[in-house]
């Protein structure tokens, strides 16, 4: 991981199948000393650690699901198998058949990140995509030009009715209601006036229109497939029975929010990095004045839990 990509590139991901391409020669086989990706962020991401969760998008899906195979490494890669799955999805209505399989790939990091940071994700991407625009207004479009999609993102709007799928299908998660309430809020909120999705198929000045109401359908359902569905690269497991939001997460980030707002410091409390960062973007979410005291406090805390990594103890950050 990394702080050096280009700010309006935002977070990103340099795969597992760039780096073997990149730094092998041509036809070697893949080595397992490069099965490694490298997750960048701008620069100036550094100092607001409240930001961080959304590389759950990036370290949690796109570095996952293209160095995963199964079984014993010899099977259908993670990222293939998530596309065919998608692309045969029974009830995507007929607009969205040509795009699901596409956008695959970005909508499984998103529903990644969300199994591994919890439900706050939804928060942090709802607030990220609607900031990254000048209008502060989350996108609607999708674009396509002779049967290839431009953007392998969901349009951005999409993007929340997947993760708010994903949180709909939790299995060990008691207040669930209560965070699909809040989460349509957030969409809500960032949608005023948005009644469709508008596909580009290269003229800009006459879109198609995708109504809402069957975009979002084939969104929420695509975000529940990928969080249940067996896959044969897990040896025949779902994503959730291997890593998953359930309820002793939700009660440390709950704790590490009740402490936030008291104006407490966040160390001590044995909470991991993702269950700080959902507990102080729940409590942002709260009272949005705790901005900076929040990322001063959770930059404390992160070093705490770096410093006693059994991985990277001694390292230096």
């Amino acid at each position: 991981a990394m702080f050096g990509s280009e700010p309006e590139l935002g977070p990103s991901t340099i795969k597992v199948d760039d780096i073997q391409a990149w730094c092998l020669p041509l036809g070697s086989l893949p080595s397992p000393l490069l099965d490694l990706s490298v997750v960048c962020q701008p620069a100036a991401y550094a100092s607001w650690p409240l930001l961080w969760g959304v590389i759950g998008h990036e370290a949690g899906g796109h570095a996952v699901t293209h160095a995963v195979r199964g079984p014993a490494g010899k099977g259908p890669k993670l990222a293939d198998e998530l596309k065919t799955l998608l692309a045969g999805l029974y009830g995507i209505s007929g607009q969205g058949i040509q795009f699901w399989a596409e956008w695959a790939d970005e909508a499984a990091a998103d529903v990644y990140g969300l199994l591994n940071i919890g439900p706050s994700f939804a928060l942090s991407l709802g607030a990220w995509l609607t900031m990254s625009h000048k209008e502060k207004k989350i996108g609607n479009t999708a674009m396509s030009v002779a049967g290839i999609v431009l953007d392998l993102h969901p349009a951005e709007l999409l993007r929340m009715y997947v993760v708010k799928g994903a949180v709909s299908a939790l299995s060990n998660l008691s207040n669930k209601g209560t965070w699909l309430t809040a989460i349509q809020q957030a969409i809500d909120t960032a949608s005023v006036g948005i009644a469709h999705i508008e596909i580009n198929f290269g003229d800009s000045l006459n879109p198609e229109i995708w109504p809402l109401a069957d975009a979002r359908m084939d969104a929420e359902l695509v975000g529940r497939t990928i969080a249940t569905a067996k896959m044969a690269a897990l040896d025949g497991y779902s994503i959730q029975d291997i890593e998953t939001w359930n309820n002793a997460d939700e009660a440390v980030a709950t704790k590490v929010r009740d402490e936030a707002l008291l104006g407490h410091r966040l160390t001590g409390l044995g909470a991991n990095p993702a269950q700080l960062i959902a507990g102080a973007t729940m409590a942002l979410s709260t009272d949005h004045k705790w901005f900076d005291a929040l990322n001063s406090r959770l930059s404390e805390a992160l070093d705490e839990c770096y410093r006693k990594d059994k991985v990277f103890n001694g390292w230096p950050p």
